[in-house]
């Protein structure tokens, strides 16, 4: 019996195109092979060079982790407020990754970094075996490919949910490389998971600006930049959302106002 192979095409075939964006350089594949995913990415560095990636996940585990991200619409129905009832909510919150938030209902950061960086580990090593096979093994050339690593997947917005589940509009990390695009959100988280397992996880911090995500990284060897303080130390910006490709610490347009959020990861 022949295997069967179903390819995912790129998204440009099915999203309208002010949705969609992507490099022409840009190659992005997923085959779903009876138990296994298998992803084929080509983006290029940061010194311009195309570079190609292979991932492979355990289907039906990938599959279980992304289903987890997300609440019931029913979570923003009124409510009793009664112990029991305030116990349920809280425990729905925590198993779809999310909090409340003075009285929104909102993503919990830090606890979907901490849930799905695992799944990145092996792609982290594998973009620093990259940079020490051309001996540039730095924390700065670090930063720069997960930064392009992101960058270069091709952007699209996802459908808000307003079924029996709702998201955000936002992908889970892994989600965005099954689909082969994502938003600001979907890839500030992609790429914290990446990120954290290249560098002190310490050194990473939110950025959350008027209808945008993103992320900074403390350094001091950033010559010129857009940076914030946080705790007096200097966090440079890693806009992620692409598909421009600026360097650490670069940003073109207006953030707005801001809030900063540390990332805590929990372990």
């Amino acid at each position: 019996m022949k295997k069967l192979l179903f390819i995912l095409l790129f998204p440009l075939l099915v999203l309208p195109q002010e949705k969609y964006s992507k490099n022409s350089h840009v190659e992005i594949s997923v085959q779903n092979k009876r138990s296994k995913y298998k992803i084929e990415y080509i983006f290029k560095d940061h010194f311009e060079r195309t570079l190609s990636i292979s991932l492979v996940f355990k289907r039906d585990e990938l599959d279980n982790a992304i289903a987890k991200f997300g609440i019931p619409s029913s979570m923003f129905d009124t409510y009793s407020k009664t112990k029991e009832v305030l116990l349920k909510r809280e425990q729905i919150l925590s198993d779809g990754l999310y909090k409340k938030e003075g009285k929104k209902l909102v993503i919990d950061r830090n606890t979907v970094v901490s849930y799905y960086r695992p799944y990145f580990k092996h792609l982290a090593k594998d973009l620093i075996k990259l940079l020490k096979r051309n001996k540039e093994d730095t924390r700065l050339n670090r930063i720069e490919i997960a930064m392009k690593f992101v960058q270069d997947i091709p952007y699209g917005i996802p459908d808000e949910s307003y079924g029996e589940k709702y998201d955000d509009g936002c992908f889970a990390p892994p989600e965005v490389l099954v689909e082969g695009y994502g938003d600001c959100d979907s890839k500030t988280y992609l790429f914290i998971c990446i990120l954290s397992h290249m560098i002190n996880p310490n050194d990473i911090i939110f950025i959350h600006g008027d209808n945008h995500l993103l992320s900074a990284v403390r350094s001091n060897k950033v010559s010129a930049g857009k940076y914030f303080t946080y705790k007096e130390k200097k966090y440079y910006l890693c806009e992620t959302a692409g598909p421009g490709r600026p360097k650490f610490g670069k940003k073109n347009s207006s953030l707005g106002r801001c809030t900063l959020y540390p990332l805590n990861i929990k372990l």
